[in-house]
């Protein structure tokens, strides 16, 4: 795997130390069922509200990772949900999301020692030291 054609679930898997048989990517638009007001302009029925990515990877014809981003809208509810199905099965489930921009500034503050300490070049986040706080 290089940086360049790296997907995010192929750098869970190779973190996990997996070997995929294929991974895959699709983007689409949402589209709004119904008019949707608020936000910037209003939406009609039948215009893109929004998008929703998902990444799949396997291991043989099994799914082992999926990861589904959607943005839309009006959406009923915003929240990040992460689950793992393992021993014990773990769900999560954060009400109201966690807000993009300050993840984005969290992560490069934090991961800021980590880069620092790369070896030069194109790298994903699997290629570089683990990114944690250190106060």
């Amino acid at each position: 795997m290089t940086p360049a054609d790296a997907l995010p679930a192929d750098m869970i898997a190779a973190r996990l130390g997996w070997t995929l048989t294929r991974s895959t990517e699709t983007i689409r638009p949402v589209v709004a069922d119904k008019a949707i007001s608020g936000g910037y302009v209003p939406i009609e029925a039948g215009m893109v509200c929004g998008v929703e990515q998902v990444g799949r990877a396997y291991v043989g014809d099994k799914e082992v990772i999926r990861l589904v981003f959607r943005a839309a809208v009006g959406e009923p509810a915003s929240r990040d949900i992460v689950e793992i199905t393992g021993e014990p099965d773990i769900r999560s489930v954060i009400e109201g999301g966690v807000n993009g921009d300050v993840a984005t500034c969290a992560i490069v503050v934090n991961a800021a020692r980590s880069v620092l300490a790369a070896e030069p070049g194109l790298k994903t986040m699997v290629e570089v030291p683990l990114v944690a706080f250190s106060g």
